[in-house]
């Protein structure tokens, strides 16, 4: 239950089984579970503070987008992804998210890249502290604000769903499969392009900082798939 408890509850006066809905996706995306992690109904109605009609609905919403897997048990998990997926789902993100970029960077107002800047700072933070859950969550807070400037709310959920797929391997990624200092270059890139309006270059900081992630989780998803066929998979080590 460990990415569960980064959850709030929700408030009585929202749609129940929507914002269950909603914050199961913002924890998956953030990187708050682990990959092949069980998820139960009755754990996520405890978190959220709903009844179990609400969470059920919320996680076989997610199985039904294919976002959670459920096994020959019906216990839901976090699915495995392969080297194979990781490179398609890498291939999408780079053609959708420099789409998204170059889109924002046209419109986008300097309170928008203020936050996007504090973000990363905060990020900063969270890696000097090799706090590496709250790291990701900071990073998924830059790209999904830049990405919202763009005003394209159909991008944005094809962006989102494929963040869906890898967050659970996010996590994973740090210490062992890549130096977080290095991808620090990429989004103080990003944000000078944002401060002067240049969207070829902030889309050009964007695609090296997929890149650079896509390199380290396919680094990470061999590791962890050499681990299930030895029988020690899924990692359950604290980030």
């Amino acid at each position: 239950m460990s990415g569960l408890k980064a959850i709030d509850p929700i408030d009585r006066q929202e749609t129940l089984g929507g914002m269950a809905h909603r914050s199961l996706r913002s924890a998956l995306m953030a990187g708050n579970f682990r990959p092949g992690e069980k998820i139960t109904i009755r754990a996520v109605a405890a978190v959220l503070n709903v009844s179990m009609t609400p969470a059920r609905e919320a996680l076989f919403n997610l199985v039904a987008e294919g976002i959670l897997e459920l096994d020959q048990n019906r216990t839901v998990r976090i699915p495995a992804l392969t080297p194979e997926r990781v490179a398609e789902i890498t291939a999408i993100r780079l053609s959708l998210e420099k789409l998204a970029t170059e889109a924002a960077t046209a419109i986008i107002d300097d309170e928008t890249v203020d936050r996007i800047e504090a973000f990363h700072n905060e990020l900063v933070v969270h890696f000097a502290a090799k706090d590496y859950t709250a790291m990701i969550e900071a990073n998924w807070k830059v790209h999904f604000t830049l990405y919202e400037a763009a005003g394209m709310p159909t991008l944005l959920k094809m962006i989102e769903s494929l963040w869906l797929t890898v967050g659970s391997y996010l996590v994973t990624i740090y210490p062992d499969f890549a130096t977080p200092a290095d991808g620090l270059p990429h989004h103080e890139k990003l944000i000078g392009a944002l401060r002067t309006r240049n969207a070829s270059v902030a889309a050009e900081a964007i695609a090296t900082d997929i890149q650079f992630s896509a390199e380290a989780l396919t680094r990470a998803v061999a590791h962890h798939e050499e681990q299930r066929l030895d029988g020690t998979f899924p990692i359950s080590r604290k980030p």
